[in-house]
């Protein structure tokens, strides 16, 4: 079986990794399934599949790394009806908000001695307007 994870981490039919990572049937499993869950639910609730989408696609474009960026902008730019306009807006935000990371602050105690400061994003008001309040708020939460 071959799951959107070994595609996007490059696991080869075959190779010593497939290997390893086919003797977790169950973890490979509940993975895909998470994955059907979240960005595929057959009833989606009271979060849209364009937000599930476009944070999807946000936290892969923040990310940057290729094939799971272009997976993720693929099903955003399938999800949004608007001709694009929330996938533009979205993959915008991302690509010019990066930085370097990791950066941020743990709960007080042993690991928060790898504290580091870094940009908190915040979408801007006139871009605020244009998602709508839910999906600025969800994109501002998934950069934390």
């Amino acid at each position: 079986m071959t799951t959107l994870i070994d595609r996007l981490a490059g696991i080869d039919l075959g190779s010593p990794l497939e290997t390893v990572f086919a003797a977790r049937t169950e973890a490979r499993a509940q993975v895909e399934l998470c994955y059907q869950l979240l960005l595929h639910p057959a009833e989606p609730g009271p979060v849209s599949l364009l937000e599930r989408h476009a944070v999807a696609a946000f936290v892969a474009a923040m990310h940057d790394q290729a094939e799971t960026r272009d997976h993720y902008r693929a099903l955003l730019q399938r999800t949004d009806a608007d001709e694009g306009h929330t996938a533009n807006i979205v993959l915008w935000e991302a690509e010019n908000t990066r930085a370097a990371g990791p950066y941020g602050h743990f709960p007080k105690g042993p690991l928060s001695v790898e504290d580091r400061d870094g940009p908190a994003y915040r979408v801007s008001k006139e871009r605020g307007e244009e998602l709508g309040v839910r999906l600025a708020a969800a994109l501002e939460q998934a950069d934390c």
